[in-house]
């Protein structure tokens, strides 16, 4: 959405988006300046509550000069009360101690207290320069936990780390727990992403171009909530419905979505709810809720119970929609209600499709006769309605089908080869508009699910095919992760040291290397992050399981996701 756009102030990154977290690596005052002073001129000049926690090289009396002569009209913003210079020893040391949990629930309360006041959000920087090496692991579970926090809020959050104080694994641990970078090299600032912002934005992208189409389309609010009606996802479509936006309802953060509902409709609904939980069926309802403006609107809202392995209630999800003006045009109240339920049958029948993609344990014979059972619901005459798929020479047919003269169908190339989907009433009974386009919606769905299943059977031989030469290979070949500790190895690489594989697991890189090559290998990892160095293959030693030292040839990759 626009709104989430804000202006970072920083020239390298231009616009980024509310719940951004990154770091940046300094030499000097002068890079914090640099990079500092711009970062807050945006965000006081575009309606954002701003916190700098300052510590060496920057104390907070010189920030609060420094802050007056670079920023223009900064008197303006002190008198509004839209900006704090605190010492890091009244944030992140209160009583002496850094409390991870209440440093969080600070951030929290700060974001609170802002948009009460009626700033857009929250944006904030804090240095690490008073960390002593035993607070480390701490801070970093810190930096951790807020990277997972801050997408979720309206915050934007920036860390500041001297790079002399930094040793590789430190480096390495600070890069990871944020999205992305900030280090100036050869006087120019240049950022890039860490390995995990990378996963994280091609599983948003992978899951957004799954379900954006579906869930932006539909007219009411999509949502997931637990058995106490605390919601887990609501779309933004509920803003249109209440007034009051998605975040409000999510995990009860400022108000639970049954305090909107009419208090004589409750003990209705309750009754309901419990009928549907008794039979195990889904359910329709109505009932009224109300505005943020005082009006009250009447809602139609699908709740379908989700049950575990067990068969014990964990929640239930479903779509609302907002009938205010149905019930408000009595006139036409027959014919908008019976266009409103095909619609849900509709969106209930597609959303089962959607269900499917992914799902590894569903055969595709067993997948096909789900997509036939879901097709008669999604109808207006779901008795007389049966369907037939035909495609790779089979006919895949729903339970008592038989043909008439009364039929929807559709043809479809999937994988180079046509499917057909044909849709019959066993009776003369119309078909409508919408179906036919149903029928051509769930073609395509069929195509895109299947056509995937395909790609992923594909990736999996691939990385089959990719195992066999690691196993097979007489080179030893082993991979760590970011800190040195062994994630996998072959046969060759175990024979060489004398290891099994379950003690090599146990070990860190470090462990088989003589210490004379620790300070050349760090040299040489920082030297591929930051500069993109290409090692060469290069002799050294390995120390055996027995304590043998001995001559090896090796070359080593940092592995990116390009």
């Amino acid at each position: 959405m626009k709104s989430d756009v804000r202006k970072s102030g920083i020239e390298i990154l231009g616009n980024i988006n509310w719940g951004t977290h990154f770091c940046l690596f300094y030499n000097s005052k002068e890079d914090l300046i640099d990079i500092l002073i711009p970062y807050f001129k945006a965000g006081l000049e575009n309606n954002e509550y701003c916190i700098w926690v300052t510590s060496e090289p920057l104390k907070a009396q010189e920030v609060q000069e420094i802050i007056k002569k670079k920023i223009p009209n900064f008197e303006l913003y002190s008198k509004k009360n839209q900006i704090e210079i605190i010492p890091y020893s009244e944030w992140y040391l209160k009583g002496g101690v850094f409390d991870l949990q209440r440093v969080l629930d600070d951030w929290i309360e700060k974001l609170e207290y802002a948009l009460k006041k009626g700033f857009d959000g929250l944006r904030v920087t804090g240095n690490t320069a008073w960390l002593e090496k035993n607070d480390w692991e701490n801070f970093r579970d810190y930096e951790e936990e807020i990277n997972n926090v801050t997408r979720n809020y309206k915050m934007i959050v920036i860390c500041t780390y001297a790079l002399e104080k930094c040793g590789t694994f430190e480096l390495l641990d600070v890069i990871k727990n944020h999205q992305f970078t900030l280090i100036r090299q050869e006087g120019k600032w240049e950022s890039f992403k860490s390995m995990e912002q990378i996963i994280v934005e091609q599983e948003l992208d992978e899951s957004e171009k799954r379900y954006r189409t579906l869930i932006s389309n539909i007219p009411g609010a999509v949502y997931i909530c637990d058995k106490n009606w605390t919601m887990h996802f609501i779309s933004d479509y509920i803003q249109k419905i209440s007034g009051y936006p998605p975040l409000d309802f999510i995990g009860n953060k400022v108000r639970t979505f049954t305090s909107i509902i009419h208090p004589e409709d409750i003990n209705m609904l309750e009754k309901n709810t419990i009928n549907c939980l008794s039979k195990q069926i889904p359910l329709d309802v109505e009932y009224r809720l109300f505005h943020i403006d005082g009006s009250i609107h009447w809602i139609h809202c699908n709740i379908q119970p989700v049950f575990d392995k067990n068969n014990e209630l964990q929640g239930y999800d479903g779509i609302i929609f907002d009938i205010t003006d149905h019930k408000k045009a009595e006139q036409i109240q027959r014919a908008t209600d019976i266009k409103l339920k095909e619609r849900v049958k509709e969106l209930t029948c597609l959303y089962g499709l959607s269900t499917f993609i992914g799902d590894p344990r569903i055969s595709f014979q067993n997948f096909i006769y789900r997509t036939l059972n879901l097709i008669p619901p999604a109808w207006q005459f779901p008795e007389i309605t049966k369907a037939r798929i035909k495609y790779e020479d089979k006919i895949y047919e729903s339970e008592g089908f038989r043909e008439t003269d009364w039929k929807l169908s559709v043809c479809i190339n999937i994988n180079d080869k046509p499917m057909v989907i044909e849709v019959y009433y066993l009776e003369d009974k119309p078909f409508l508009k919408e179906e036919h386009e149903l029928t051509n919606e769930i073609a395509v769905r069929l195509k895109i699910i299947i056509e995937e299943k395909a790609t992923r059977r594909e990736l999996r031989q691939s990385e089959e095919t990719y195992h066999t030469l690691f196993k097979s290979s007489a080179d030893g070949i082993a991979s760590t992760d970011m800190e040195g500790k062994f994630l996998d190895a072959n046969k060759a690489f175990l024979d060489m040291l004398g290891y099994s594989k379950e003690e090599l697991m146990k070990l860190n890189f470090r462990d088989i290397t003589p210490i004379k090559w620790h300070k050349l290998e760090e040299d040489m990892i920082i030297s591929q992050l930051f500069k993109n160095d290409i090692i060469e293959a290069y002799e050294k030693e390995f120390i055996k399981r027995d304590g043998t030292i001995f001559p090896i040839n090796i070359r080593f990759w940092i592995v990116n996701d390009e």
